[in-house]
């Protein structure tokens, strides 16, 4: 019952916030929840709140890292001074993104975009809940979710890349390719995110792939039992050593279980 009162919390904040980039996310959220609950005039006053956010946040556009790299960028600079491995819990991490979303942004331009934004992050979040996940974070058009298992999240993303490959087959303006990266391992959570190598090493993993396509590490492989492509060994941005990942197959036509490599 406080879900109404939440959102409102959320529209509200994001329009004293203004400029900062956080206003989006929470304009975004406030949209999602009033759009789910059939509260229009909510609805109306977040999809407000967007657009400004949208208009005040035009210059940062020309940004060339990826949402996934600027979330990466960030885990460091807000991981906490002190950490005991001991409250490592283990979780399943997926990072996701749009391939070429700067591109797109200028393209299609804010209002157009913001729709396109508003389809995604609804397919996310739909995805997201029927999968038992949950949202650690979002910034811009990339999201951060977290898993109890490897397979919850797996199919959590072959979800979505189908949802949006069937959306796009259905004639969609604007089609979008979504890159996604999932790593199993323990984690330090604290107050609803996590922290450790375990989180670089999901994100830089979802950095390697291509839009529409499933990188998992080889925890997640092992784990899910996911069929897979030949696997690959990577060097990531800012870890030692190499990493092994396969590409998932989710070949959209099956209705079961994922069946070919993309």
């Amino acid at each position: 019952g406080s879900r109404p009162w939440v959102a409102q919390a959320e529209c509200d904040l994001a329009r004293v916030l203004g400029d900062e980039p956080r206003a989006r996310d929470l304009a975004a959220a406030a949209l999602a929840t009033a759009r789910e609950l059939g509260l229009d005039g909510l609805a109306e006053r977040a999809q407000d709140a967007l657009r400004t956010a949208a208009r005040i946040a035009r210059p940062a556009r020309r940004r060339t890292a990826s949402s996934i790299d600027e979330m990466a960028a960030t885990i460091d600079s807000e991981t906490p001074a002190q950490l005991d491995p001991s409250e490592a819990v283990p979780v399943t991490l997926l990072f996701s993104d749009i391939e070429g979303s700067t591109e797109l942004n200028e393209r299609l331009g804010d209002e157009h975009w913001l729709a396109v934004l508003e389809e995604h992050n609804a397919i996310v979040r739909t995805a997201v809940a029927a999968h038992g996940g949950r949202e650690v974070k979002s910034q811009g058009d990339g999201f951060m979710l977290a898993f109890a298992r490897p397979a919850d999240g797996l199919a959590c993303a072959v979800a979505m890349q189908r949802a949006f490959a069937e959306r796009d087959a259905a004639g969609a303006a604007c089609p979008v390719r979504v890159r996604m990266g999932l790593h199993s391992g323990p984690a330090i959570q604290r107050g609803g995110d996590y922290f450790g190598r375990n989180v670089v090493v999901a994100a830089r993993i979802a950095a390697q792939a291509r839009g529409g396509q499933i990188l998992v590490s080889e925890e997640v492989r092992a784990a899910a039992g996911a069929p897979v492509a030949e696997p690959r060994e990577l060097t990531l941005k800012g870890l030692e050593g190499r990493q092994r990942v396969h590409a998932v197959a989710w070949d959209v036509s099956c209705a079961g279980t994922p069946s070919r490599a993309v």
